[in-house]
This record gives C-alpha cells, sequence and structure tokens, in this order.
C-alpha cells in the first residue's frame, strides 16, 4: 500500500513540473529542463568575438600593459620632506692671466711714469722698466680695471690677454707635497730606531733626498700661487709723432698764431 502511494506521488510531482514551466521565462545561458548542457554553454557565432575583445582589455587593465605584460613602475619621486641628493659643488679654476699692450702716445715717458704708478695705486708694483716699455704686476682683482686705464693713454696699436689654467698642477702639486711630507715623518721615524750607522747613513740619505723635493714642490707652488694673485702686464709705448714722421721743422702749420703757442713741439 505504502508503496503505490510513493509512485502515485512521484507522478505527481513530474506532472507538476512539466505544466509549470511557463510560469517563469526562459532566460538565455541557462540550462533549461529538456535542453542539453552543450546548447546552453556555446554563445552566438556574433557575441564570440565581443567576448574574446573584452576579456583582451580587461586583462591589459589588470596588468597594465598590452597582451597581459605588465609595464615597469615608474621610479618614485622624492617627496619634499625626503632628503635630496645635495649637487656637488663645480671646481674653482686656478688661472693666471697677462697682458702684452703696445700704445702709440706723443709723450711715452710721461705714459709710462702714469702706468707705473697707477699700479701702485691699485697695490701693484714695477716688474721691470726700460727706456719704452714698462711690465707691472698689478693684483688679479683689478686686471681689468687697470687695462682700461692704461687704454686711455694713447691710440692701442696690439692688445694680447693671455690666459694660463693652472689647476691640474696645482691640484697634483698639493698631493705631491703631502705625501713628501709624510715620507719624510716616516723617515724621521726609523732614523731614530737605527740600530747600526749604516741604516743611519741610508735613511739620513733619503731625509735628504725628500727634504729637497719638499722645497722644490713648495717653492713651485709659491710661483704659481703669486702669478695667479698679481697679474702681469707688459705696455710697450711709441712716440706717435715718430711713426707718422713728424718734426718741428718739417711740420708745416696752417696758421702763424699756432707757431706762437708751440703747438708744433707737441709732436715732437
Amino acid at each position: 500500500m505504502s508503496l503505490c502511494i510513493r509512485v502515485l506521488c512521484f507522478i505527481a510531482l513530474v506532472s507538476s513540473l512539466g505544466c509549470g514551466g511557463g510560469a517563469y521565462p526562459r532566460q538565455e545561458g541557462l540550462v533549461h529542463w529538456g535542453e542539453t548542457r552543450t546548447a546552453a554553454a556555446s554563445p552566438p557565432a556574433d557575441k564570440l568575438s565581443e567576448a574574446n575583445t573584452y576579456d583582451f582589455t580587461d586583462r591589459n587593465l589588470a596588468s597594465g600593459g598590452e597582451g597581459g605584460l605588465a609595464k615597469e613602475a615608474a621610479p618614485a619621486q622624492p617627496s619634499e620632506h625626503q632628503a635630496r641628493p645635495e649637487a656637488t659643488t663645480p671646481l674653482q679654476r686656478i688661472v693666471i692671466y697677462r697682458a702684452n699692450l703696445r700704445i702709440a702716445t706723443l709723450h711715452p715717458a710721461q705714459a709710462m711714469e702714469n702706468a707705473l704708478a697707477f699700479a701702485e695705486r691699485l697695490d701693484g708694483w714695477l716688474d721691470s722698466m726700460t727706456d719704452h716699455q714698462v711690465v707691472v704686476r698689478v693684483p688679479a682683482a683689478h686686471f681689468r680695471r687697470y687695462l682700461q686705464e692704461i687704454r686711455t693713454y694713447g691710440q692701442v696699436e696690439s692688445e694680447q690677454i693671455l690666459s694660463q689654467d693652472v689647476t691640474e698642477e696645482f691640484l697634483d702639486l698639493e698631493i705631491r707635497l703631502r705625501t713628501a711630507l709624510e715620507l719624510r715623518d716616516r723617515y724621521a721615524a726609523l732614523l731614530d730606531k737605527a740600530q747600526n750607522v749604516q741604516d743611519a747613513l741610508a735613511i739620513e740619505a733619503e731625509l735628504a733626498r725628500m727634504t729637497s723635493e719638499i722645497e722644490h714642490i713648495k717653492g713651485r707652488l709659491a710661483f704659481l700661487t703669486n702669478h695667479v694673485a698679481f697679474s702681469t702686464v707688459s705696455i710697450s709705448f711709441t712716440n706717435i709723432a715718430t711713426q707718422l714722421g713728424l718734426n718741428q721743422k718739417r711740420l708745416a702749420l696752417p696758421f702763424h698764431w699756432m707757431r706762437d703757442y708751440g703747438v708744433a713741439s707737441l709732436y715732437n
């Protein structure tokens, strides 16, 4: 009896499922009763390319690059509060300046005296002097100012300004001097520990050699330091009247009163 009741309940359940299919709308992509799973899982042909394109783009967005390859992360920029690397200070150049000028004037001797006096006014000094040339040393800080003043003494026929960069030589000499001083101190310490006369004589010979090298390096450094601090200016003065071939006898003045005032003597 119970078996019959179970069979009747199963038939009623199956009938209710078959008749209730119209109560709910069919949804695309879902497997309905009586359909195979293969047909439900295959998307329409016109949607296939769109689905692939979307998936491809979505992978690019997720990975950050084309074809799913992630790009390299950009280097992080230092914030305002983070310590920035200090900029290297440019090396200050050590330069020696020289100048050679040739100036034509009516009074070369007076111009030479004025050139020397102005150099001394700028804390310079006389290096050498001849009958037509004067060589002075002026502070490098006043080098351009001195040249501007000298140009007003007559007609500048030629001017040459030379510069010599001695930075590398100066730094090399400083390193050599520091090394030589250290070696001299080591030799002096070894001399105190010498056990016999032969060792003491050998160490003293090295000490003498190092002392001589140290003095040579110091002399070269002093020379460069002096010429960097004080520029050399050589000035040659010529008589403009001599260059023009003028003298008092040959000069013809257009007015007689000019002779009374001694105008012709200006060209002597």
